[in-house]
């Protein structure tokens, strides 16, 4: 879906859901964005340049059943998310980019690890908290993709400061990293894993609803639950099965 010149295609379509979501519905609803995806001359070159990471981000969420397709989703979902915000082409573009290889540095966690079954231990937890550090490192390698690694090292942290690894708090952390941050933590919700089922679409907008100005950043998070049904609405069909409820707003 967002590789290669499918990432454009991509955009596209979702700017027009975007506007055909919103027609004939302005009562609570943000103004639509006036979008000029062809001034995007500045993100050709991150787009092109991250295509390699993406194919490595796909078949890293292939191994794992419970988490295939998961990069893809969280794209789509922040790429929803920016639109509803209002965000600029440049950074909608970005933000989607970034969130695709956001998990990157997965790649750099055992498996056995990462696909154990039963409750990691406390040294086990804590290797696995050093993947936003691993995939911030192997895109800074890569020239061309610097843009994307602020977002990538601070997707796990916490509007109050207990995310990792930085513990950075409030404003300090990177927009997109708070971006992706809320879509990933959604995603993660309407997955099933190994050690639960998928939590469904009411009980997990209640639970980010509960979590708004604590986890999660109190602005992005109410644009985000005006428009829940729109940023989650078939994202959970990028594999082609499950998708998400709808919560009557």
């Amino acid at each position: 879906m967002f590789s290669g010149e499918n990432f454009y295609a991509t955009v596209m379509a979702e700017s027009a859901r975007w506007t055909a979501w919103n027609t004939g519905n302005t009562e609570g609803v943000l103004p639509i964005p006036a979008y000029d995806l062809k001034d995007v001359s500045t993100v050709v070159a991150i787009i092109e340049q991250s295509a390699l990471f993406q194919t490595m981000v796909d078949l890293l969420d292939a191994r794992d059943a419970y988490t295939a397709f998961h990069s893809q989703r969280v794209a789509l979902m922040t790429l929803r998310l920016c639109f509803a915000l209002r965000l600029p082409p440049l950074r909608t573009m970005l933000f989607s980019a970034t969130a695709i290889v956001h998990d990157i540095g997965k790649i750099g966690i055992p498996d056995a690890i990462l696909l154990k079954e039963e409750r990691l231990s406390v040294e086990e937890y804590e290797k696995v908290k050093g993947h936003p550090a691993i995939g911030a490192n192997i895109l800074a390698k890569h020239k061309g993709v610097e843009p994307l690694c602020a977002g990538v090292l601070h997707h796990h942290e916490r509007w109050n400061g207990t995310g990792y690894p930085n513990h950075l708090a409030g404003e300090d952390i990177p927009y997109a990293a708070r971006l992706i941050a809320l879509c990933d933590s959604i995603d993660a919700m309407l997955t099933d894993r190994v050690y639960r089922k998928a939590l469904g679409s009411e009980r997990a907008y209640t639970e980010i609803k509960r979590n708004r100005g604590t986890l999660y950043d109190p602005a992005v998070t109410e644009v985000c639950l005006l428009h829940w049904t729109y940023i989650t609405s078939d994202a959970r069909r990028v594999d082609g099965t499950v998708t998400a409820g709808e919560v009557p707003l």
